[in-house]
């Protein structure tokens, strides 16, 4: 069974198990490892081993977080208050409605 951690030092570091493998940890990211190497991590005060509940937590943290960045992202980036009586495109300041209709809907 796998288990998740995190690391809360510094700095990403790389880890030696007893058993000679390596592996790297990146700062405040969280990654998977297994039931020895979480045991091995635990000791360590950088490290923090993540249960299940935290894991649930942190899942319905990202899910609202998830949420209100839609919420912010469904409001319009400008207001586009001027709007060309001929064709319905709308412009967020006077001059280029102005130009638009020169341009687009001028008869030369």
């Amino acid at each position: 069974m796998s288990k998740r951690v995190v690391l809360k030092g510094a700095i990403d570091m790389v880890v030696r198990f007893p058993s000679g493998k390596r592996k790297v940890f990146y700062l405040n990211k969280v990654q998977t490892v297994d039931d020895e190497e979480a045991n091995y991590l635990s000791k360590f005060p950088e490290f923090e081993v993540l249960s299940q509940e935290k894991k649930k937590k942190q899942n319905k943290q990202t899910k609202q977080e998830k949420s209100e960045s839609t919420v912010e992202e469904d409001k319009p980036k400008s207001k586009n208050r001027f709007v060309c009586d001929i064709c319905g495109k709308a412009f967020s300041t006077e001059r280029g409605l102005k130009t638009h209709k020169r341009v687009v809907h001028s008869e030369d």
